[in-house]
């Protein structure tokens, strides 16, 4: 079959015998075939040449430049786009390597077949380099003419199949539509612009050293080369293990979105079909089990050509579908709580966006551009690698006009309703087109893991593995056995490493002195100076060029530790009244959390509060607050005006500061994910985004209670008031439900739809939502080191709008309080008269912000039994509602667990479970 998509004519090398013998005894596929001698044998099969520390940069530059001479007389027949047209009707070049015959070199004869003089090589000098294999030929058992034929023979690929691995990203652009919602046409088009532009400069500066470095005498294999070439050995090894978990990580992301097509395509047009996500998850995984056994890439290369078209299909089908069909508001609304209602497009940022969504987008515009991880790989397999430009350009083109157009039509169709993956945001009214973009994406992303999870594990095994540990080459019997993949890593490939590398690349080549000598018959360099002092003279050849690179390289390492850390605030229990059951609970939560974060390693810092007094008024408040904290033995206690000041210069604080030292603050996204690891671990399962729709008590002489819930991204909203239920209603036996012998209501925002699907009406429950909008400082000045809040105030939804810190240190303020009628109105407030009321509580206790440096940052939803105030106690306090339901055994209830619910989230567990068996 022949493969259009291979423009060049020439086929894939990860698919040919080179990329077969990566981690074999013998490099190169034409280097398998010839037997080392001597003692030297061993060192061969380790690769010594690769990591050889006494080979200076000049020798690497020297040999690098008489290979690009030499490589200009090649011939590329049937190459670019003189291949196409046999390519279309079927008859596409077959670079079939033919055997190697390695003889002697005659005596003054190079590799290469140039007549050689006895003069030594200087820089700048035109004298001839003596033969290469004198003197060298014996370090590593291999004659320059094997390292020639050898090499030449197996890098066979030109500019047109460089072309086609590029282009064969292993997402494709289905993310692209999603990441254009986040953020709006112009700073999408934008920023997928200028990163799209970063990604081309570090792309031309990674070809610019590998040219300047790879030769047939000293091949340069991959990322991990360049970097000892430039920066030494531990450079390499850390460069090689990054870019093998990269390869992992590219493998977990295909299964997870393929595993969530599946579950799509056997959820049916009902969304009542037999398979979860989870074991879709593992079906798929056991197909990469399979298929993974094929060690040789060679095999797969019928299903490569297949999946470029698929490719195409699929990006064609998804553009014309989402302009036919409406958006899927169901997934929408299961995944991120967006409610069904007009497509809404925005020219700049969208309405409600927050720093979060914002970076959310910006990193999937690096991601995009993600491909040079393996440029070094693919330019090592070129029969030119001057050429590698060719390819690169095409290729980077042909990303972002596909991706941006693909991004812009597929938005323009389903504004905010748009899916991070696009042909999953077809509705299942479109079942079959939504079932065709799975199942051939299902098809395209099995061979695209098989293919980059076989090369990556294989240049890890290669380069970190056989090189440092001395591991055995995979075709011997041992290294069968240790055919192991490894996890975690980072995507740096594309951005830091490329400018950095070329920062070292150019101080090494711009130091060379022309009165400094090279021999290349031994490889000896006679250097002036060593040093700092080389390597600043060198940078100091282009200072500007250098500079930039630097700032570049920072730049890009600081984009990828943007990860935001979601902190809360764990709570001290000051507010709640000393009989009820928030200050219980959150007394006792707060030592239980704590505990746990530090067996659990939860990132979690215990950094105090303030609450502030500005008037005798509310000076008396916190008295009450202090009174009340020692009759239940919480830590607390009045600052004198004179260490405030000292502390914290920039918090103001006129009548008095209220300080509780056991206040902390926990990274609640990491909490919550320890916690639901210990409960996998002990025998639970996790159904998410599958919305209870019914539930059936048990019946006089049953013990079990029945539950039905809708199909991921095919279920409709919870009802806001439930009717009782028939037994009809309640689902027949030929329905799919789960039976439990408890039930624990711990639902939330909507806790109390539960509770109306199970109790009679007259024991319903009226949810009430206070909206609370966060605000983000973009100044670090002031910065105080301490959580702030303002004096209480009985009656108030909320403690007022106070100053807050994530575990980064970086300063929030909120929330405020605004009361809404629906769950899913998760958009922050913008009204611009409570933006300026929650400005002016924060100057009352912060007069030196800069007010242009606040803006919107997120809400967040506090579910609620009635508009009563969140401190105090009595008759305008609101406590937790947790009871077991009488005429209901197994069945706990959980209401109202707003602030301080996660301080106290332990606590009410084990209430819980002394309520059900003890």
């Amino acid at each position: 079959m022949a493969s259009f998509a291979n423009l060049g004519g020439v086929a894939d090398p990860r698919l040919g015998a080179e990329a077969d013998a990566i981690g074999k005894g013998r490099h190169g596929s034409v280097a398998a075939d010839i037997a080392p001698t001597g003692a030297n044998d061993a060192r061969r099969r380790n690769s010594v040449i690769y990591t050889d520390s006494s080979i200076q940069f000049e020798d690497y530059h020297y040999w690098a430049q008489r290979s690009r001479e030499h490589e200009k007389g090649l011939s590329t027949e049937n190459a670019g786009l003189a291949g196409i047209a046999k390519m279309v009707f079927g008859r596409g070049s077959h670079n079939k390597q033919k055997p190697v015959n390695v003889g002697v070199e005659p005596s003054g004869i190079d590799s290469i077949g140039h007549e050689m003089s006895e003069k030594s090589e200087k820089h700048g000098s035109d004298a001839v380099t003596p033969p290469a294999s004198i003197g060298r030929e014996d370090q590593y058992g291999i004659a320059e003419s094997e390292w020639d034929q050898a090499q030449r023979a197996a890098r066979t690929a030109t500019w047109g199949s460089i072309f086609y691995l590029i282009t064969t990203d292993i997402l494709g652009p289905y993310n692209v539509p999603w990441a254009i919602s986040q953020m709006g046409y112009g700073p999408g088009f934008a920023l997928y612009t200028v990163f799209g532009g970063f990604a081309f400069y570090s792309g031309l500066q990674l070809w610019h050293q590998f040219v300047g470095l790879d030769s047939t005498r000293y091949p340069l294999r991959n990322y991990g080369d360049l970097a000892f070439r430039v920066y030494g050995n531990t450079a390499r090894i850390g460069v090689n293990i990054l870019q093998s978990f990269q390869f992992f990580l590219n493998v977990a992301l295909i299964i997870e979105s393929n595993g969530q097509g599946l579950a799509q395509m056997a959820a049916g047009v009902s969304g009542n079909g037999f398979l979860c996500f989870v074991v879709a998850e593992v079906i798929f995984m056991l197909l990469g089990f399979v298929l993974g056994q094929i060690r040789t890439l060679q095999r797969l290369s019928w299903l490569a050509n297949i999946a470029v078209w698929l490719n195409v299909i699929v990006i064609i089908m998804t553009m014309v579908v989402t302009h036919t069909e409406p958006p899927n508001y169901a997934a929408n609304l299961a995944s991120y709580n967006i409610p069904k209602g007009p497509v809404v497009t925005s020219a700049n940022w969208p309405e409600g966006s927050t720093l979060k969504t914002k970076i959310n987008g910006l990193m999937n515009c690096v991601f995009a551009y993600g491909g040079a991880t393996l440029f070094n790989e693919l330019m090592a397999e070129m029969r030119r690698p001057m050429d590698f430009w060719k390819g690169f350009i095409c290729a980077e083109i042909f990303i972002y006009c596909v991706y941006l157009i693909m991004g812009m039509v597929v938005y323009s169709a389903q504004g905010q309703f748009t899916y991070p993956v696009a042909y999953q945001g077809i509705p299942s009214s479109a079942y079959s087109y939504q079932t065709l973009g799975n199942a051939i994406s299902f098809i395209s992303g099995l061979i695209a893991a098989l293919l980059y999870g076989n090369i990556g594990v294989k240049v890890f095994y290669a380069a970190v593995l056989r090189d440092v540990f001395h591991f055995p080459a995979l075709d011997k019997k041992m290294g069968k056995y240790l055919w192991v993949a490894v996890t975690a890593c980072i995507l740096q490939f594309s951005y830091t490493f490329p400018p950095i590398l070329k920062v070292g690349y150019n101080c090494q080549k711009d130091s060379i002195l022309p009165d400094e000598e090279y021999d290349p018959a031994t490889g000896s360099v006679q250097r002036k100076d060593h040093g700092v002092k080389r390597w600043m003279r060198g940078y100091m050849k282009k200072p500007f060029i250098n500079t930039f690179d630097v700032l570049y390289s920072l730049g890009a390492l600081g984009a990828a530790g943007l990860g935001i850390y979601a902190a809360v605030v764990i709570h001290a229990g000051l507010y709640y009244g000393k009989d009820s059951l928030k200050t219980r609970l959150c007394l006792q939560g707060k030592d239980l959390m704590y505990d746990y974060c530090k067996r659990s390693n939860v990132p979690h810092m215990n950094c105090g509060k303030w609450v502030v007094a500005q008037s005798e008024e509310q000076m008396g408040e916190l008295q009450k607050v202090h009174d009340f904290a020692k009759s239940v033995d919480i830590p607390i206690r009045f600052v004198p005006k004179d260490e405030a000041k000292q502390r914290e210069p920039d918090v103001r604080a006129e009548a008095g500061v209220l300080e509780s030292p056991t206040t902390g603050i926990v990274d609640s996204h990491g909490f919550m994910q320890s916690l639901h690891g210990d409960f996998e671990e002990m025998g639970g399962d996790t159904a998410l985004v599958s919305p209870v729709t019914r539930i059936k008590a048990p019946s006089a002489g049953e013990s079990e209670w029945k539950l039905w819930t809708a199909a991921p991204g095919s279920t409709e909203p919870l009802p806001s008031s439930p009717t009782p239920q028939t037994p009809e209603q309640s689902g027949s036996e030929d329905d799919t439900f789960i039976t439990a012998e408890t039930i624990i209501n711990s639902a939330g925002l909507y806790a109390c739809d539960i509770n109306n699907m199970i109790l009679p009406p007259e024991r319903h429950r009226t949810p009430f939502y206070a909206k609370g909008t966060y605000f983000s400082y973009s100044k670090s000045y002031p910065k105080p080191s301490t959580l702030v809040y303002p004096a209480p105030v009985p009656g108030q939804g909320g403690l007022g709008t106070h100053l807050t810190l994530d575990m980064s240190g970086r300063v929030r303020f909120g929330p405020d309080v605004e009361w809404v009628d629906s769950p899913t109105d998760l958009a922050p407030t913008s009204n611009r008269q409570r933006f300026e009321a929650a400005l002016r509580d924060i100057k009352t206790y912060l007069p030196g912000i800069d007010t242009e440096a606040v803006a919107l940052d997120y809400a967040g939803i506090r579910p609620k039994l009635g508009k009563l105030g969140a401190v105090g106690s009595g008759k305008g306090f609101q406590d937790f509602y947790i009871e077991k339901e009488e005429g209901f055994d197994g069945f706990v209830n959980l209401l109202g667990i707003e602030s301080p619910g996660l301080t106290s989230s332990l606590a009410i567990a084990e209430e819980v479970h002394r309520m059900l068996y003890r």
